[in-house]
């Protein structure tokens, strides 16, 4: 009994190491696995640094998306002083040419209003300082047709435009136009799409039977189907809006680039 107690503990023995053996390797084993993984890298920090080609500024910048071909156009026009044909044959109104004396990039500006109250902003183009002429004057009026520039205004020499404060969410703009001294014109309008909407006006017409004064809501021309008023109705309607014409907050195009 005592031989066969002697062999039992033996073997238990000998399983016991087994099983500590195995047990020791399969940690090492596991340890080694570990040890061995791949050392995980944390990318540099990337702050400030390029991550794709470097770009020009946008000229544009902190404008309403689609004047920029006008903008450069009109930064051209100022910087090398057009004449009046090169500006006409631009579709660019002459009248800025009056605001080369000095420096003409200080003198005209650009500034983006939404006119109607649709959302979208218009781009007026007009004199910041000039003779007494220009004051006030708007050169040229674009607003965006399916994000296209589209041409509302072009003052001439004997077509002028200026805005007038803003009344129940939008501007009044004034147009002055003539013939001659004895065919004259003020519209007062509204930006209806890429028009302008006369809203109220007064002509002139020193030939026209039951004239000269008249109140129009069209510009044909034709007294034919306007209404005759008197000279001091008349007047007293072309000094309230010219007591409201504006300047809006230019930017001058010397500030542009």
């Amino acid at each position: 009994m005592k031989k066969i107690l002697i062999v039992l503990l033996a073997a238990a023995m000998v399983l016991t190491m087994a099983a500590c053996t195995v047990s020791g390797d399969t940690e090492e084993t596991t340890q080694e696995a570990i040890g061995s993984a791949p050392e995980t890298t944390v990318p540099e920090e990337t702050t400030g640094v390029e991550t794709e080609p470097e770009t020009q500024p946008d000229a544009t910048a902190g404008t309403q998306p689609g004047y920029g071909e006008i903008l450069e156009l009109y930064y051209e026009a100022l910087s090398r002083r057009w004449n009046e044909e090169d500006l006409l044959s631009r579709s660019l109104s002459p009248l800025c040419a009056s605001c080369y004396d000095g420096e003409p990039l200080k003198n005209v500006g650009y500034a983006l209003l939404d006119l109607n109250g649709d959302g979208a902003e218009e781009l007026i183009i007009g004199a910041i300082s000039g003779d007494a002429y220009v004051e006030e004057m708007v050169f040229d009026l674009y607003t965006l047709e399916d994000g296209k520039p589209v041409q509302v205004f072009a003052g001439q020499e004997r077509n002028s435009l200026y805005l007038c404060a803003e009344e129940a969410g939008g501007y009044l703009l004034a147009n002055q136009a003539s013939v001659d001294a004895g065919h004259r014109a003020w519209y007062y309008d509204i930006l209806d799409g890429s028009d302008l909407k006369v809203v109220q006006g007064i002509l002139y017409d020193d030939t026209a039977e039951g004239g000269p004064w008249f109140m129009t809501y069209d510009t044909d021309w034709d007294t034919a189907n306007d209404t005759p008023t008197d000279e001091d109705t008349a007047l007293s309607i072309t000094d309230s809006y010219l007591s409201c014409r504006m300047q809006p907050a230019y930017t001058p195009f010397e500030s542009y680039k």
